[in-house]
Parts: structure tokens; C-alpha cells; sequence
């Protein structure tokens, strides 16, 4: 897969391909935007490392084009990594298929986002364990001839961390600033959030 295709893959997280779950509360949008920060910015860091700049008008795989910014660099002492990317997207009618066959339309922008990540490495294993994520601009939607989902954020900053003790996973949050998900506002002051999933070590 391209680098720009990484990023493009990185940005359909970001907007979740698709609608987000009706009525979520306050709490629900605060889980959706960590996961899919997390996510998105897995899939950056990995496009652009270990120093990049990426400036491209890009066409999709199934028509349209995005419009792709990505600014990367990336360093190691010892088993700790840390990386930073600045990236920015705008969809003008850009049409790509999901694994499932349905095929996505995704317009608007753009969307700026900036990652900082620290994590840890044993062998070929990396584990992302802090990310902080700021994201500004949109709304950008992505749609089917059946579904619709926009996304848009105000100065919203994710400081994330990643617990895996007590035979569990958690996503520990701090949030700060809005974000509009299918026309719905949700801010954030400071605001704390714990999400765990259960792990099992031996299945």
C-alpha cells in the first residue's frame, strides 16, 4: 500500500466510515474520538516515518481526489520510541470500497490533525502507550446511498494513555475543546474518561 494511501486510510478512521452510533451521549462521542484518534494516527505515523513530508493531490482508487499535507519525524533511544505528524485532509468527491464491498464517497475539509506519540519496543513489536492529538476544521463526510456520517472539531486536544494491567485494557483520556458528529455538539473541558476491554490471556 502507498504512503498516500496509508494516510487516506488514516483520515476514513478519523471519520469513522460510515455513521456513528445515533444518540450517543457525551461519554460515547468522548470513546469514539479516542479510538479512532488512536487508530488514524497508528496509520500516520506509519505512512511518514522516520522523517517525511508528504504535499500530494491524490487520486482515489474508485474516482474524485484528496488533498494530502503530512509532515513526520520519528526517534529512538533504546526500547522508547517517540514520533510527531502534522497532516491535513480535503475530500473532493473521493470514492473508495471497504473491505465489505460497500463504496464510500468522502467530501469536505479540511481536516487538520497533530500527533505526538511515545511508545515501547520488544523485537518487531511496537506498542503505542501515549498519544496526544490535536484536530481542528471540517465537517467531513463520508456516505453510501444509505448511509452518512460528518465529523468536525474546535480545537480538540485527546491525551491518551494505554493501561494493559490487571488482565485488561484501558484507554485513559483527557479531553479539551468540541467536536460535531451528524450535527450533534459535544465539548469537552479537561474532561476525564477510562474505557476498558477485557483481555483474555488465556483463551
Amino acid at each position: 500500500m502507498s504512503r498516500v494511501s496509508l494516510v487516506l486510510v488514516a483520515f476514513v478512521a478519523l471519520v469513522g466510515c460510515g455513521k456513528a452510533p445515533l444518540q450517543m451521549n457525551k461519554a460515547q462521542a468522548a470513546e469514539y474520538a479516542t479510538r479512532m484518534s488512536r487508530l488514524s494516527g497508528g496509520a500516520a505515523f506509519k505512512a511518514a516515518t522516520p522523517a517525511d513530508v508528504i504535499d500530494a493531490t491524490a487520486r482515489c482508487d474508485e474516482g474524485g481526489t484528496v488533498a494530502i499535507r503530512v509532515t513526520a519525524s520519528a526517534s529512538s533511544m533504546g526500547g522508547s520510541s517517540t514520533a510527531t505528524a502534522s497532516f491535513s485532509i480535503t475530500g473532493a468527491a473521493c470514492k473508495y470500497k471497504t473491505d465489505d464491498g460497500r463504496l464510500w464517497t468522502m467530501n469536505g475539509g479540511p481536516i487538520t490533525s497533530t500527533y505526538s506519540a511515545t511508545g515501547s519496543s520488544s523485537g518487531a513489536n511496537m506498542s503505542m502507550l501515549a498519544l496526544t492529538v490535536n484536530m481542528n476544521g471540517g465537517p467531513i463526510t463520508v456516505e453510501t446511498d444509505t448511509e452518512r456520517g460528518s465529523v468536525q472539531y474546535d480545537n480538540l486536544k485527546i491525551v491518551t494513555n494505554v493501561d494493559t494491567s490487571n488482565n485488561s485494557f484501558r484507554l485513559r483520556s483527557v479531553i479539551s475543546g468540541s467536536m460535531t458528529v451528524d450535527g450533534v455538539t459535544y465539548s469537552y473541558t479537561d474532561e476525564s474518561f477510562d474505557f476498558r476491554y477485557t483481555i483474555d490471556l488465556n483463551p
